[in-house]
């Protein structure tokens, strides 16, 4: 049987079972991004440490895919990711990436929005948008949740995947639709963050749960020795001017939506940087590049809804 053939027939079984929710992503949904925009409002830098390479935090793609009970999550970046070791206590020791993405989703049906970010992202959405669920790719998703649990209301309406698979330049994730509740997502934003990690070797600790296991930005750069005993923690550096600064690298930014732009904030006011729900269904042809986190192919694909 041919790939359409193929696709077809799951199509219509689908439409004799009535499960036209259970069906919409037989194939993926991608949205590309922006490339070489991956140090915020314009001018963070990155720590200087070998996980932290150039690229490696430039969103290149995002995709989403209906598969059974579940959804597939992915996203791209610009540069393949790289692992680092962790110490988790004195005594466990683990390899892992630095990345952290959250995807903030708006589902085609009621419930309560929120209109700003999860703690220390220092994000809010365009008036009017915001998100019901959220999904958080991390390499350390039983802290996430601790952290979550005691420093927002919202918790229960994130999702965090125990398992992300890191691959070349991609981090990927099953989600059960459990997440999203009835109904099927419509429109999505994406924020990428570095996981903070702290020199007590401890991946959180009381001071930091407030901020969500979000990476610092501060002004100055400093040291970063991560996976050194007695090293230190790292963070970015280059806000100008500190204050209220979001604490992401990279948002989902397409050609096809009015730009985020991160440096439109207020640090005596109080006003955070804006960024916008993406809808699910604005890129009708991708490359196969961007989508699958390869390199060489020059192919296309037809991204469906």
């Amino acid at each position: 049987m041919t790939h359409a053939n193929s696709y077809s027939a799951v199509l219509a079984a689908c439409l004799l079972l009535g499960a036209l929710h259970a069906c919409s992503a037989v194939r993926p949904t991608i949205l590309l991004d922006r490339r070489g925009d991956g140090h915020g409002p314009g001018g963070y830098q990155l720590p200087e440490h070998p996980a932290f390479s150039s690229g490696s935090f430039d969103l290149t793609a995002v995709s989403l895919a209906r598969d059974g009970s579940d959804y597939v999550i992915q996203a791209t970046f610009a540069a393949r990711i790289a692992k680092t070791e962790i110490f988790i206590t004195r005594d466990d020791r683990r390899s892992l990436q630095p990345q952290s993405v959250d995807f903030y989703f708006q589902i085609d049906g009621p419930g309560p929005r929120s209109d700003q970010a999860l703690p220390g992202r220092r994000l809010a959405f365009v008036q009017g948008q915001g998100w019901h669920r959220a999904v958080v790719l991390s390499p350390v998703p039983r802290a996430l949740r601790r952290a979550l649990a005691s420093s927002t209301t919202l918790a229960d309406r994130v999702c965090v995947p125990e398992r992300v698979q890191v691959r070349g330049r991609s981090l990927r994730a099953r989600v059960p639709v459990a997440c999203f509740g009835p109904w099927p997502p419509v429109a999505v934003a994406v924020a990428v963050t570095a996981t903070r990690f702290v020199g007590s070797f401890e991946v959180v600790d009381g001071s930091n749960r407030p901020e969500a296991l979000t990476m610092p930005v501060h002004a100055a750069s400093g040291e970063c020795r991560l996976d050194e005993v007695g090293g230190m923690a790292c963070h970015i550096s280059g806000c100008n001017p500190c204050g209220g600064h979001p604490q992401v690298l990279d948002v989902l930014d397409p050609e096809e939506i009015p730009v985020a732009d991160l440096g439109d904030y207020d640090s005596e006011r109080g006003r955070l940087a804006q960024i916008p729900m993406i809808p699910l269904n604005i890129q009708p042809v991708i490359k196969r590049e961007a989508a699958h986190g390869r390199g060489g192919s020059e192919g296309t694909q037809q991204a469906v809804r």
